[in-house]
């Protein structure tokens, strides 16, 4: 009894210790785990490895777009030479404004031919007909758009404000006798029909400023219900029917702000009116001129 007594104390024992024994093992290997992993991150710290979670490199800055010297430039302002010509109608010879007129179309003509190089020079995958197609396309779309903005409207503005102001002038009791006080009192010699004809033309001069932003504006928007939409879907379908042409490069679309027919009634009916404009401006500036003549 003694003895199975003391047998069974013993048993006991060592049914205790053993799941004591158990979990230092598994403590023991749960810190060699945790070493291991600890290891194994200052091995890869050490062999200078980038994690794979680092950040691609910000991309390079866009590239700045090139200075146009036709637009961007004082050669601007040679598109403006008619309107100083027409300004200064009273005091240039007869070939004066029309000589201001060739100095303002010779612009227009050089920044179209830059407009047609640009285009030839951007990369493209379709024939030499589409090509030769959207490089006319730009140089009358550039050509059109000076014409009006730069020439043919603004020039017709200022010969109309110089027109009536000169009619006033002459019309207006007392302003002979004022301008020859105005010349009298000048400290340069000056004649009295001089300085009259100085003011229409320094009316002129002042009106340039005021007209040329809203014109650039103006002939933009007729562009975009006009020639422009129609001179891209003319190339667009050039390169929809060229074999060379991939799908996709056929260009982008650009549609009138007026879709369906009546965008092409409203453009044709803009883009008439749109030439009818200077026309009309120069010759209600001549009736005015020949007045109470």
């Amino acid at each position: 009894m003694a003895a199975r007594a003391a047998g069974a104390r013993a048993g006991a024992r060592g049914r205790r210790a053993a799941p004591a024994a158990g979990g230092g093992v598994a403590r023991r290997g749960a810190r060699g785990r945790v070493g291991a992993g600890a290891g194994e991150g200052e091995g890869g710290a050490a062999g200078g490895e980038p994690p794979a979670s680092a950040p691609p490199p910000p991309p390079p800055p866009p590239a700045t777009d090139a200075v146009d010297i036709w637009r961007d430039t004082p050669l601007r302002y040679l598109g403006y030479a008619n309107e100083c010509g027409e300004a200064f109608r009273a005091f240039l010879p007869g070939w004066g404004v029309p000589a201001s007129y060739a100095v303002a179309i010779g612009y227009v003509l050089a920044d179209t031919v830059d407009k047609a190089g640009k285009e030839w020079e951007k990369p493209a995958r379709c024939s030499s007909g589409v090509r030769g197609a959207r490089v006319a396309a730009s140089a009358t779309d550039a050509l059109f758009w000076q014409l009006l903005a730069s020439v043919f409207w603004p020039g017709s503005v200022i010969h109309l404000v110089v027109a009536v102001a000169s009619k006033t002038l002459e019309v207006l009791p007392g302003t002979d006798a004022a301008a020859a006080a105005v010349a009298e009192a000048l400290p340069v010699d000056a004649a009295g029909a001089a300085v009259l004809a100085s003011v229409p033309t320094a009316l002129g001069l002042v009106t340039i400023p005021f007209i040329v932003e809203p014109i650039d504006e103006t002939v933009h928007k007729v562009s975009d219900v006009s020639v422009r939409p129609a001179l891209n879907a003319f190339t667009r379908a050039l390169a929809t029917a060229d074999p060379e042409t991939p799908e996709g490069e056929e260009g982008e679309e650009k549609l009138s702000p007026v879709t369906g027919p009546a965008g092409i009634l409203v453009g044709a009916g803009v883009f008439a009116g749109a030439l009818a404009l200077p026309p009309a401006l120069f010759s209600v500036g001549d009736l005015v001129d020949q007045a109470f003549r």
